[in-house]
């Protein structure tokens, strides 16, 4: 792996193109082509409202799960426009600029209804996001989808809120049986 960080910035996926993911706030990148959300809690839509901000003006649209492109448009009906829902599991191919296109997939995150990673393949490499996940079922590399196995990831960014050692949550079935006897 060569790069790891947290989400943040627009991410180069070629020469002349370049991405975000769950980012919302002004940039001074002019190579902006394209916007991922991963799902849509407040943490990951923070200035997606904001007044002055939209994809048109950012530099393109806005991907996610049909979902998640609900939950947005729901909120902002403007961005209807812009959002485009990609189907989970499904390679895609995005024309980014007249030299770049590039390959995306998302994977169920399992984190909410239609949270997603998000897996860019791109001229600058393999590029995997997180964003909130949890699979317990990703355990080992061989239940990991193909789509992430089939070659290295050269870059991954975790949104890791909770990954300090400190933060200890029950598993799925302990937490859902707690909530069933409240």
């Amino acid at each position: 792996m060569a790069t790891a960080g947290l989400r943040a910035l627009p991410i180069a996926v070629s020469r002349d193109a370049s991405v975000t993911i769950d980012f919302w706030a002004p940039t001074s990148a002019t190579n902006v082509r394209a916007h991922f959300c991963t799902h849509a809690h407040a943490d990951h839509v923070v200035g997606l409202g904001r007044r002055g901000w939209s994809p048109a003006r950012a530099g393109g649209k806005i991907f996610c799960t049909e979902i998640t492109r609900e939950v947005l448009v729901r909120r902002w009906p403007t961005l209807g426009r812009h959002a485009r829902a990609l189907e989970v599991g499904e390679p895609t191919a995005i024309r980014l600029t007249a030299n770049t296109t590039v390959t995306v997939t998302l994977i169920d995150a399992g984190h909410c209804p239609g949270s997603a990673m998000v897996l860019i393949d791109g001229p600058r490499g393999r590029v995997l996001h997180t964003g909130d996940f949890r699979r317990e079922d990703f355990g080992t590399r061989a239940a990991l989808p193909r789509c992430v196995t089939r070659a290295p990831i050269d870059a991954l960014y975790l949104d890791n809120t909770y990954a300090h050692p400190t933060c200890v949550f029950p598993d799925r079935g302990s937490a859902t049986a707690e909530v069933i006897a409240l």
